[in-house]
């Protein structure tokens, strides 16, 4: 379960780095094309909100999914106890079936 995470946290990281850089090299292209100094400063902010993702994907190993509670192996081992419930099963059963003969016996002597 540990290494899911682990690789799921990579995939998600590695998937954020590519689209922070793709958004971050189209930004700077509109950078250099625009001259406009409102548009400018839109894009410098866009471009900062993209540097803060890379950072955050760059800086932490538990990028998407964090573990509270890491697995471990239980102490004693958990099964159904097979033996007693045939056992409970069968007497369960026996006796349902001796009332019910018994109950029809009944009736049919009337």
């Amino acid at each position: 379960v540990m290494d899911l995470v682990a690789r799921l946290n990579r995939r998600m990281r590695d998937q954020a780095l590519e689209e922070a850089s793709a958004n971050l090299d189209y930004l700077q292209g509109e950078l250099a094309n625009t001259s406009l100094v409102t548009i400018q400063q839109s894009i410098g902010r866009l471009m900062e909100s993209e540097f803060q993702k890379l950072m955050m994907a760059r800086g932490r190993t538990e990028f998407s999914f964090r573990v509270i509670d890491p697995a471990v192996v239980p102490k004693e081992r958990s099964r159904p106890r097979r033996a007693l419930i045939a056992v409970l099963g069968t007497m369960l059963g026996g006796f349902l079936g001796f009332l019910v003969a018994l109950i029809l016996g009944l009736r049919s002597r009337r």
